[in-house]
């Protein structure tokens, strides 16, 4: 007599696999974005420090990345930088001064850093997710986000700082 599994028994076998797997990918998911997530504040990190001393040599804040005192590996074009991970572009307006990272795994994501001499959310690290995507969303609050308002439809969440400012 041979003994075999039933298709019920295979069937069931399926099923908590299914389940196991249902569980365990979000969580994988949001672990993996959160690592793609860092790599962006590190870069911009560093751009912010290059900003701050020239900006301490200045006067001023630089338009190109070319003039500041970093190595990061990348296309330097204008005002962008363009990595192996993502694009990051300084803003340098009369009501922003900023650095805006989005990587390129996290298209529905946006870090925007802003500088310490920047007339709006000075000092502040913002996650901006767009409306309606549940995984970019879920991906701010993540990391501690907390509903600040929206812009350019997405919802913008404060990770450091204060929410002194506006959207305009």
């Amino acid at each position: 007599m041979k003994k075999a599994f039933t298709l019920i028994e295979l069937l069931m076998i399926i099923l908590i696999v299914a389940i196991l797997v249902a569980i365990v990918l979000p969580q994988y998911q949001t672990a993996v974005d959160q690592g793609r997530w860092s790599s962006l504040v590190i870069t911009s990190r560093s751009l912010s420090d290059a900003q701050d001393i020239y900006f301490l040599t200045t006067g001023s804040y630089s338009d190109s990345p070319a003039q500041l005192s970093v190595e990061i590996t990348g296309t330097v074009s204008d005002n962008t930088i363009t990595t192996q991970d993502g694009v990051y572009t300084l803003q340098n307006n009369y009501t922003q001064n900023s650095i805006e990272g989005q990587h390129n795994k996290l298209p529905n994501n946006l870090l925007v850093l802003y500088l310490p001499a920047s007339s709006e959310f000075a000092g502040n690290l913002h996650c901006e997710a767009t409306i309606g995507n549940t995984r970019a969303n879920s991906l701010c609050i993540t990391l501690g986000g907390i509903v600040i308002g929206e812009h350019n439809g997405k919802t913008v969440y404060l990770l450091e700082g204060t929410s002194t400012g506006s959207f305009d």
